[in-house]
């Protein structure tokens, strides 16, 4: 491993979690001061807060937590990590909808407690998906390599 230790970056990944989970909770919560309907608060309202949390969360990713695992200088790269890495959110965003209303219709809580929960759970699940998968030291590697004997370059399994 790099100069990142594996706690370095859990903590950091806490860390930015704490951060994107209050925007999260922040932006739900002023999003229901103006809509009242069931859909909008229980469905579209935190389809929107998650969306801004994982604008935060993947800077957070790319700058903090995983800076050396992403090539530098290679545009193509940054911007296959981020559709990967919004795929990986969308259903991770699926299985945090999927939470809330399970916890609203079982336990009757309002919208903010049963998001932190779903948060909580799925922020588990979005660690090991992103150190295991997203930033892992193999994704998304230059398709080129050099061949050993005679030092040209092609492309890897030739």
């Amino acid at each position: 491993m790099s100069h990142f230790s594996a706690f370095r970056r859990l903590f950091r990944y806490l860390t930015a979690s704490i951060l994107g989970t209050a925007a999260d909770l922040f932006f739900l919560w002023l999003y229901t001061l103006f809509v009242e309907s069931y859909s909008a608060t229980y469905i579209i309202g935190p389809v929107f807060s998650f969306q801004i949390a994982m604008l935060i969360n993947f800077t957070a990713s790319c700058l903090w937590i995983w800076p050396d695992r992403i090539p530098k200088g290679r545009k193509h790269h940054f911007w296959k990590r981020f559709l990967s890495y919004d795929i990986a959110a969308m259903m991770i965003l699926g299985v945090k909808m999927i939470l809330i209303i399970l916890l609203e219709r079982l336990t009757g809580w309002g919208v903010l407690l049963c998001n932190l929960i779903a948060l909580t759970v799925t922020g588990v699940l979005n660690f090991f998906i992103r150190e295991r998968l997203l930033f892992s030291p193999g994704s998304f590697a230059s398709p080129l390599e050099i061949h050993d004997g005679d030092g040209i370059m092609g492309i890897k399994g030739e």
